[in-house]
């Protein structure tokens, strides 16, 4: 019984409905990557591109307006061709980790503002990858998450200085954004390796630009109703849409996980806290029982407002998926504790029968 919830408890925190699949490095690229940096030799790759966010952090206040020069140097050298591809497989702490900021940089300061800020979702969805394949101790963990909601930040900042700019393509870029910005949030949901704690903040952070890039589309919308802006929006609604359906169809699956664990002799009602299975399921369905009144107003080109509703909706569910996975938390940790109880159980049981061997081996060797 328990093996079976500890299986389904742990295909429910890495399905692909709770969110994007985690993009782990493959044992392959990371044999030519260590392969690559074997044949440049160690020594000038030492020298020239230092591992790590301090590393970073240098670079991008100090030393970034000769990035772009060192990149394209690089670049000419014959053999650094390679070393700058293997380098992109590269995570923090890896000897070649500075040379790929050091590119990423050089490719901003190349770029227009509008290519800008969509590069910074693409650097973003990067760090989001390394921080799920590293391990949660690493030193640099924290650090490339915060870099993660940096690149995040950024997206957004350029998308403000275009829109204010009135620049032509403001539609176009904050349709990108709100998309790649949508997928990063759903992988941060399904990164099981980022904290409950440290996965809110950096959803927040993509949630805040995700909205800003929706408010760009309805301003443009609201001021030149474009075939741009309205194919935009239209599509923006579909994907919020069907991403609000789809977490209530999964979230309602965790109920019914949930509920099976209560039917089982080593889980109590006391995992629920103040709720019960019957308010969490009305709870659920009740979060998007105005999707019909969105759709209609979406239909009807009222957009604002149809996103305002899907807006409420989004803050129930994710009110209530954090309740959920706070059971869920609580139906391993007692899980756990029975497994552990029986394993001392068994210990005793096993313990008293060698005791018992042994005395009996004592009283024939005494005859």
């Amino acid at each position: 019984m328990s093996k079976d919830l500890f299986q389904q408890l742990k295909q429910l925190k890495t399905d692909p409905k709770a969110g994007w699949v985690s993009f782990d490095i493959s044992t392959k690229k990371r044999q030519e990557l260590m392969a690559a940096i074997k044949n440049q030799g160690s020594a000038p790759l030492a020298a020239t591109a230092h591992s790590g966010f301090v590393i970073w952090t240098f670079m991008h206040s100090v030393v970034r307006p000769l990035s772009l020069g060192f990149a394209v140097f690089a670049l000419m050298a014959g053999g650094w061709f390679t070393t700058v591809r293997a380098a992109s497989e590269s995570l923090p702490g890896d000897a070649l980790y500075g040379l790929k900021l050091v590119t990423e940089r050089a490719q901003l300061a190349l770029s227009s503002l509008d290519k800008r800020a969509v590069l910074h979702t693409e650097f973003a969805e990067r760090r989001l990858h390394e921080v799920v394949a590293m391990d949660v101790q690493s030193e640099y963990f924290d650090q490339t998450l915060a870099a993660f909601r940096s690149e995040i930040n950024l997206a957004g900042q350029d998308l403000a200085e275009l829109k204010n700019s009135d620049d032509a393509s403001v539609v176009a870029v904050a349709s990108a954004i709100d998309l790649k910005v949508a997928q990063l949030a759903s992988g941060i949901a399904g990164a099981g390796n980022i904290s409950q704690e440290k996965a809110q903040e950096s959803q927040q952070a993509a949630q805040a630009v995700a909205d800003s890039a929706v408010e760009t589309l309805v301003e443009e919308h609201e001021s030149v109703q474009s075939d741009d802006s309205t194919l935009a929006l239209s599509r923006s609604f579909k994907e919020q849409y069907n991403d609000l359906m789809g977490r209530q169809t999964f979230d309602l699956g965790r109920i019914a996980v949930i509920e099976n664990a209560l039917s089982g002799e080593d889980v109590s009602t006391a995992v629920l806290g103040e709720s019960n299975i019957a308010k969490l399921k009305f709870a659920v369905k009740d979060a998007t029982d105005s999707m019909g009144q969105a759709m209609s107003l979406a239909g009807a080109g009222g957009y604002r407002a149809a996103f305002d509703i899907m807006l409420a909706a989004d803050t129930q569910l994710l009110a209530l998926e954090a309740q959920l996975a706070q059971i869920e938390i609580n139906i391993t940790a007692e899980l756990l504790a029975a497994e552990e109880a029986q394993r001392i159980n068994v210990d005793g049981i096993e313990g008293v029968e060698g005791v018992n061997v042994e005395e009996s081996e004592i009283e024939n060797a005494a005859e």
